[in-house]
């Protein structure tokens, strides 16, 4: 079963698809730094908003976050920021994942399957916890006074997001220069 998800999940693995998952993650990555950070960034005085802080956030900073944001900050950061994000976060996770198919694919490194699908379960958690991250920071920002709990776990969902983000790309990087090596050492042997 695992062999045949992969076959159908590879027909998706087109260079034109790739490509089209990439531009669309570099649309969105643009839009999201060059226009709705830097205006979180002001409405806050100048604080990080949580998504991009890798090391996580406590409870106080949280809070002093929140404050700085005011109403017209968080609504911004749930309508401008967390919908893009969303779209964000599956988008980047396909385009991580037709890359890993397409260059481990047999015509290319042939890794066995258990390597391919242990590979594709790195963007895949990268998203879930970006995805978990998204909606404990949208419950942070329509409350009151978030609980430690919620800022302590959503601070969690942010570290893994990074480290599963980190580790995927390394992967991705990896298999390029793998990749490469592999049709150098073709033509050379040609």
């Amino acid at each position: 079963m695992p062999v045949q998800m992969l076959a159908l999940a590879e027909r998706a693995a087109s260079l034109r698809h790739i490509l089209a998952a990439w531009v669309t993650v570099i649309l969105l990555d643009l839009h999201l730094f060059l226009h709705v950070a830097p205006r979180l960034e002001a409405l806050s005085g100048g604080r990080t908003m949580f998504d991009l802080q890798a090391g996580g956030y406590s409870q106080r900073k949280a809070l002093a976050y929140l404050a700085a944001l005011g109403p017209e900050g968080r609504g911004v950061y749930l309508s401008r920021h967390l919908v893009v994000d969303t779209a964000f976060a599956l988008v980047e996770a396909v385009a991580i994942a037709l890359t890993m198919l397409y260059l481990t694919k047999p015509a290319m490194l042939a890794l066995p399957w258990r390597v391919r699908l242990a590979l594709l379960v790195l963007p895949l958690l990268q998203a879930a916890f970006d995805l978990a991250e998204n909606l404990l920071v949208g419950a942070m920002l329509v409350s009151d006074s978030p609980s430690e709990r919620l800022v302590t776990v959503a601070s969690l969902a942010t570290q893994l997001k990074w480290a599963f983000a980190a580790v995927s790309i390394a992967a991705v990087a990896s298999l390029i220069f793998m990749a490469l090596a592999k049709r150098l050492a073709r033509r050379k042997g040609a």
